[in-house]
């Protein structure tokens, strides 16, 4: 991966770029990078190491393996790009970029559609064949006064490529980038053609604001195991 000097100019040569993912993706494109710089670029944007100096890198390392994946050596390309950018712009965080206040669920009522940011692993997406994927957050039922619940309903369409299962991974953050509740019970079977039903809630404590909701679907656990296993 080369590509990190021409992300930093990208970016330093116009800090609005921040403001939201398609603005950025959209120029991205010019760079010509390969899947792995892109997807990571984005895991950098979502994670706001483009906004923020990380100030504790062996802790954002391991957030990053854990709540996207990432292997050693990727969360490494990402902490550099973070550092790197810092020391070219030591505040690249644009007024409308700053971290948001949250959505409180106290402000809603039950059944209330939430003004949730859903954001979607287009390029995943397009690698496992999704066509669309409409999906509606609500609040749910408060049955503890300690604890909210997100209900997330709507549907995945997709023209298969692979003959084998496939999870989809949603996961709900809170306005600081953490991870407050996520599902994998959402299922594209084998062969499967027909829509896919999106019907989960997400369980988070009561104290906590939302921030954004993200969907990614990628392959059972066990194929990364077998890949490792006999290096394929």
């Amino acid at each position: 991966m080369i590509k990190t000097d021409a992300i930093i100019t990208l970016i330093a040569s116009n800090r609005t770029l921040l403001s939201d993912w398609a603005t950025l993706s959209y120029h991205l494109q010019s760079l010509r990078l390969s899947s792995l710089e892109y997807n990571l670029t984005r895991v950098c944007w979502e994670f706001g190491l483009l906004f923020d100096e990380p100030a504790n890198d062996e802790k954002t390392s391991e957030q990053l393996q854990t709540e996207y994946g990432l292997s050693p050596a990727a969360s490494r390309w990402c902490l550099d790009l973070a550092h790197q950018l810092a020391a070219q712009l030591p505040s690249t965080t644009p007024p409308d970029a700053q971290a948001q206040s949250g959505i409180d669920l106290n402000d809603y009522q039950t059944k209330d559609q939430l003004p949730l940011p859903i954001i979607r692993d287009t390029v995943m997406e397009e690698h496992f064949g999704i066509t669309n994927v409409n999906c509606v957050a609500r609040k749910a039922y408060q049955f503890d006064e300690d604890i909210f619940q997100v209900q997330l309903t709507g549907e995945i369409a997709i023209q298969p490529r692979f003959d084998i299962e496939i999870v989809i991974f949603i996961m709900l953050y809170n306005e600081r980038g953490e991870l407050l509740a996520y599902d994998t019970h959402t299922l594209i079977k084998e062969y499967q053609v027909t829509p896919t039903i999106i019907d989960c809630e997400l369980t988070f404590p009561a104290d906590q604001k939302i921030a954004k909701l993200m969907i990614r679907p990628n392959f059972e656990p066990w194929v990364f195991a077998v890949t490792d296993k006999y290096g394929k």
